[in-house]
């Protein structure tokens, strides 16, 4: 009886952490952008004004962020900063004394941190309050305010403020322009738009064909102002007439003077 050593392979269960590993990831299928629910025109306007979960909770972060480095530059700076200057026919002005070892004038200049910390948590409770109530405007100015204030003092520290206030005003204005604030979604209606526009169709920015017809309904009556008028005058340029010139009057002869009657003779004539 013939054996034979060879053994059947057994197809190995895949595992997701090997192609992890390996640079075999699973594409997700692609969305279609009808499944893509946007915000319809008539609603864009309430929803850039207010601010999802997301965004609150994010808001709350930085209004957190910008008390604790209030509270932690008061406990980490110094009160007081050494300030110099050269002196003037060797002597200094007041409040400046003289330093004999360094040669300059010297003041201890105060670093107003309780100032400093009190203006912190005022822009962090103006984040807070603006979060609060769901006003986007107020938590994108009052962010970018702060941003721009801790700035003055290190990058690092105004730098999330201010990237959280251009998060804001860039998905106000996805709403505006797509009606959706998630990337993957506006790039799939940008493609869509640009292939529409491609085609020879109407670009409707993120919009359904009912939708995109509601909105140039609306235009048209706002336009119209709800009241039915008359015809519309013709916008056509039509060149005005050129005035009719008047007719010269006949010349009339003036009869020659009396030097010149005299001069050709023609009173000896009469």
């Amino acid at each position: 009886m013939f054996v034979s050593d060879d053994i059947p392979e057994t197809p190995s269960p895949t595992n997701p952490q090997r192609k992890r590993l390996f640079g075999q990831r699973q594409q997700s299928a692609p969305l279609d952008p009808s499944t893509i629910e946007v915000i319809a025109p008539s609603g864009r306007k309430a929803a850039m004004q207010g601010m999802d979960r997301t965004e609150r909770q994010v808001g709350y972060i930085a209004a957190l962020f910008a008390a604790a480095m209030g509270v932690l530059g008061l406990l980490i700076f110094p009160k007081n900063h050494l300030a110099t200057q050269k002196p003037v026919h060797d002597a200094c002005t007041p409040p400046y004394s003289f330093n004999t070892s360094t040669k300059v004038c010297e003041h201890l200049v105060s670093n107003q941190l309780l100032t400093i910390a009190a203006v912190s948590v005022v822009f962090a409770v103006a984040i807070a309050l603006s979060v609060r109530f769901n006003r986007r405007i107020a938590a994108t100015f009052s962010a970018l305010l702060s941003g721009v204030a801790f700035t003055s003092f290190s990058i690092s520290v105004g730098a999330p403020l201010l990237i959280f206030g251009g998060w804001l005003f860039l998905r106000a204005r996805r709403i505006q322009k797509w009606g959706t604030v998630q990337s993957r979604e506006v790039a799939i209606l940008a493609a869509e738009d640009r292939r529409v526009r491609k085609a020879g169709g109407t670009s409707t920015k993120g919009m359904t064909a009912s939708e995109y017809r509601a909105s140039l309904a609306e235009k048209k009556s706002a336009r119209s102002g709800g009241s039915t008028k008359g015809p519309d005058t013709s916008k056509r340029y039509t060149p005005k007439a050129a005035p009719k010139k008047r007719p010269a009057p006949a010349p009339v002869e003036k009869p020659p003077s009396k030097w010149r009657t005299r001069l050709e003779g023609l009173d000896k004539e009469r």
